[in-house]
């Protein structure tokens, strides 16, 4: 790529991340938590119980009882803002705006590390301009889309290297407690490890790979089952609020989701 057009596409990144840095700082009182989604004020409560001592049970606003086990959502990134809170001394909102915006300005660090030819473009495909106003909102995708870049990156590298940083099974575990779609990821490293040992004869890389997989689901598994053993109900996380699914989704998801028609 000639080098005048990289510079500027360094720039329309430099003037994104300078974009979601206003609106999460100068803006902040001006918005508060009128811009705070129904799940991002979940978010929120659960990183308020956390800094208060009540360990992982919550308030809800939809419940009767006064508290619930937070079952329907993963923890790491309400634990993220409750740590992102205890550092600046800001309440948990407000403190996950500077989270959002450190973690968007990771999602373009990772990308130069594993993909760097490609580093700007590929960062307008994961977060493209019209979305930059979803950032300083509290939601889980925040810290789940540089998680799901690391995985990625460490497998891309893996390619060349022929061998798996250790730290893969710990992005896997990460990645799936920030949304429990992290698992779909451990599913296809465990069917990319079971190509290198039966295809590539590659033991030791399929190996790597496979055990990543399998420490992510052992994981997982312990943490249903120790949710079922918290919540009063004997919730285990697998099910969510308004399951099953409508037998109208797919054609709401048509009418609502105006993206989609862009697309098509």
């Amino acid at each position: 790529m000639p080098w005048p057009v990289r510079l500027l596409l360094r720039a329309a990144v430099g003037i994104q991340i300078a974009i979601v840095g206003w609106d999460a700082i100068a803006l902040m009182e001006a918005y508060g938590l009128k811009r705070a989604q129904w799940d991002a004020r979940e978010y929120t409560s659960m990183a308020y119980s956390l800094l208060q001592g009540e360990l992982l049970r919550m308030p809800v606003v939809y419940e009767p009882a006064p508290y619930r086990w937070p079952s329907e959502w993963p923890l790491g990134y309400p634990a993220a803002i409750a740590g992102a809170s205890a550092l600046t001394g800001m309440e948990p909102f407000y403190a996950s705006r500077w989270l959002n915006l450190g973690l968007y300005a990771l999602t373009y660090l990772l990308l130069l590390k594993f993909f760097r030819p490609y580093a700007e473009l590929l960062f307008f495909l994961t977060w493209p301009p019209s979305l930059t106003w979803t950032v300083s909102i509290a939601l889980s995708e925040n810290l789940f889309h540089p998680l799901q870049l690391a995985a990625i990156g460490i497998l891309y590298q893996s390619f060349a290297d022929r061998k798996v940083p250790l730290t893969l099974p710990l992005v896997l575990i990460l990645l799936f407690l920030t949304r429990y779609v992290g698992l779909a990821v451990g599913i296809a490293v465990g069917v990319w490890g079971l190509y290198e040992v039966i295809a590539q004869r590659n033991y030791k890389k399929g190996g790597v790979l496979i055990g990543s997989a399998g420490l992510q689901a052992l994981f997982a598994l312990a943490y249903f089952g120790w949710n079922a053993a918290q919540d009063p109900a004997g919730q285990t996380g697998l099910s969510m609020r308004g399951m099953p699914m409508p037998s109208t989704f797919l054609v709401r998801t048509l009418d609502e989701v105006v993206f989609l028609r862009y697309v098509a």
